[in-house]
């Protein structure tokens, strides 16, 4: 009894080695089943695996629910007491007006809200740098910011109160274009110091500056720093007693100023915005900031 023979022309891979089966290029590439794959080194067509999602649902700003993209992602690891805690930690920025600090504890399953930083860092790429358990976070011309593991706090010292200049009705020895900034002290410990005060003409007139009390209850003092008539650079001109002093009469020559230490090391306020900073012959330059980057 004779069988018919029935054939038929297929196309397919076969690997290296007899008992390797056959994959036909219609299971994988058929119109209602298409799939991700590739060649392994046996020569068979494999599915490449892809990525799974390890939140189930996005993150989304905690003030309005807007959609975000993550414009930093750092992995923190802290030791206290032989314990190691892990962290994720994420900056999302919604383009717009909220900029805001995340974190996970569950190798990023689920995220909680730690600050928001408003509308100003808006379009920076966040910088990470830890030091022990602390992790510090800089972000544009903004606050910088610390996290210890659970929360989100502003770093750094507090500027010192900007003081106000004006010229006094009481003569005095002062001649010139003069300009001032205030340093409050902590015992012997300067602190950041304040913007410069706005440039005032003393025509042989005492000069009375004004500021705020700073808000730090250790502050017991403050150092003041005066220019010559020629307006640069910056001298100790004297010492002000008490948090809660709040004015002084500048009536010194420019000879008896020229006397005291220049301020080279203490730190006057950067112009808003600046991003650089170098030193030339111990004196301190920044760059003007965002309006004249160009500038000193």
């Amino acid at each position: 009894m004779s069988l018919p023979m029935i054939s038929a022309t297929f196309q397919g891979f076969r690997g290296d080695h007899e008992g390797i089966s056959v994959a036909t290029i219609a299971d994988f590439f058929s119109t209602t089943e298409s799939q991700n794959v590739e060649l392994d080194k046996l020569g068979e067509l494999v599915k490449i695996a892809g990525y799974v999602a390890k939140n189930s649902s996005a993150i989304t700003t905690d003030t309005g629910g807007s959609a975000v993209s993550i414009a930093g992602l750092y992995f923190y690891r802290s030791i206290s007491s032989g314990t190691i805690a892990r962290r994720y930690v994420a900056v999302v920025d919604d383009g717009t007006n909220e900029y805001e600090i995340w974190h996970s504890t569950d190798g990023g399953a689920t995220w909680s809200f730690l600050k928001d930083l408003g509308s100003g860092p808006v379009g920076n790429v966040p910088r990470f740098r830890q030091y022990g358990n602390t992790l510090y976070i800089a972000v544009g011309s903004g606050v910088p910011q610390s996290y210890d593991g659970s929360s989100v706090a502003d770093t750094g010292g507090t500027q010192s109160p900007t003081p106000s200049l004006s010229a006094s009705a009481v003569n005095g020895n002062p001649s010139g274009n003069y300009e001032c900034i205030l340093v409050s002290m902590i015992g012997k410990s300067r602190q950041i110091a304040s913007v410069v005060s706005s440039q005032v003409a003393l025509a042989g007139k005492k000069g009375t500056v004004t500021w705020t009390a700073d808000g730090n209850g250790s502050v017991t003092g403050y150092e003041i720093y005066f220019t010559t008539g020629t307006g640069v650079p910056l001298y100790k001109a004297a010492y002000i007693d008490g948090r809660t002093t709040t004015s002084f009469t500048y009536d010194l020559v420019d000879t008896n100023l020229l006397q005291n230490r220049v301020l080279d090391e203490y730190g006057a306020a950067p112009a808003s915005g600046s991003r650089m900073v170098g030193i030339h012959k111990q004196r301190v330059y920044w760059d003007r900031g965002d309006s004249a980057p160009d500038e000193w």
